[in-house]
């Protein structure tokens, strides 16, 4: 009975990879020109990332480049899962992966803004790290970790309670940290209205209903095609990828724009304002159109070679 069963679920395993390469052979034919000019903007990015990285040397990095930075290598990070989901057929799990993005790209915008939140947006990590820890020693027997650390509990306690006296935080609110004269209530929309990026918070509401059990998600799925069968609505959500790419480019164009604003505030060890370096460095592409040209070519290339 078993091997029947094993051999069952192999023949409908096999059913089901047929299915993905056909599903991903028509979005490579659709969409391999967004993609190639996408993954050409993330060579870019990645060079960006490297030359700022060596214009200010790690412990010499002010909070605030420091901060920008991580941001800038989380956000590429971010940009590739959300790309991976739209190769693979995924547009509302790309969607979903913009959400985070944008936040990323807020975050970028007010830092800028309010450079003196730098610190302040680094040191919240102590109120995060207390309440996952929190919970962890909580539930331990319901998730079985009998051997969870608590001498580092009370080291992760510490530093929240430091962090909370210093700049009188109550830890209930995400964006606490973010609090100012101009800001009175920061969540997620004041800020993006702060920085002017309100006007794609209608995508981010769209991309909230793809996390959460929604009814008119359920009912309107971005991915749903009135032609497809059974099961190809449990597989893949193709439709609509233009979107995704489009959001993704965009929010990570921001990010770069408020990286370099933040780093153009400084100069380098040797004196160099950041556009003589960048300038100077000769591994640093000029322009994006010349790291998507080459993306293409290669492209190009290996299309031929097939």
């Amino acid at each position: 009975m078993d091997k029947d069963f094993y051999k069952l679920c192999q023949q409908k395993n096999d059913c089901l990879q047929a299915q993905y390469e056909t599903e991903r052979k028509y979005i490579y034919n659709k969409y391999n020109q967004e993609f190639t000019v996408l993954e050409g903007f993330f060579d870019f990015c990645i060079e960006l990332g490297k030359v700022l990285d060596s214009y200010i040397p790690e412990p010499e990095k002010p909070f605030l480049q420091f901060a920008l930075l991580r941001i800038h290598e989380r956000a590429l990070k971010i940009s590739r899962e959300a790309k991976i989901m739209m190769e693979n057929g995924s547009a509302s799990g790309a969607i979903a992966r913009w959400r985070t993005l944008f936040e990323f790209s807020v975050v970028a915008n007010i830092l800028i803004k309010y450079p003196d939140l730098a610190q302040k947006y680094i040191d919240y990590a102590a109120v995060d790290d207390y309440k996952f820890a929190r919970r962890l020693v909580k539930y331990q027997d319901r998730l079985n970790l009998f051997h969870y650390d608590l001498s580092a509990f009370h080291d992760i306690e510490m530093a929240y309670r430091n962090v909370k006296a210093k700049y009188s935080w109550t830890g209930k609110q995400d964006y606490e940290w973010a609090k100012n004269d101009e800001i009175k209530a920061p969540n997620l929309f004041n800020l993006a209205k702060a920085v002017g990026l309100e006007h794609l918070y209608a995508y981010v509401d769209e991309a909230h209903k793809y996390n959460h059990p929604c009814m008119r998600y359920l009912l309107n799925d971005r991915g749903s095609k009135p032609t497809e069968d059974d099961l190809q609505s449990y597989l893949f959500s193709p439709s609509g990828i233009e979107l995704p790419v489009q959001l993704t480019a965009i929010s990570l164009q921001t990010i770069n724009c408020a990286v370099i604003a933040g780093y153009a505030q400084l100069s380098s060890a040797n004196g160099e304002q950041l556009g003589c370096y960048l300038l100077q460095n000769k591994d640093f592409p000029a322009t994006i159109i010349e790291l998507v040209k080459e993306r293409i070519l290669k492209q190009e290339g290996q299309t031929d070679a097939d």
